[in-house]
């Protein structure tokens, strides 16, 4: 798992750094979640931290970088 986040967050640095808007990121995240379909309740758990995620981000509670880099240890298993 760990190499697994490892990857994911020098691409999500990498896509920040490009410029790639925090919400235009999340955006994508949850359209290729949703896209599979995937009805567990690991899924559901998964679709949550998204949600929270978004609305960090949207209410100004976490900087969109960080929330993001919070989303992805949590998706990894890492917390």
């Amino acid at each position: 798992e760990f190499k697994k986040a490892d990857l994911a967050l020098r691409m999500l640095n990498q896509l920040l750094s490009n410029g790639e808007p925090a919400e235009k990121i999340l955006g994508g995240l949850r359209y290729a979640w949703e896209r599979q379909n995937i009805q567990t309740l690991e899924a559901k758990k998964k679709l949550k931290l998204l949600l929270t995620c978004d609305i960090e981000i949207k209410t100004g509670r976490l900087k969109p970088a960080f929330a993001l880099e919070k989303l992805i240890i949590s998706l990894c298993g890492l917390v």
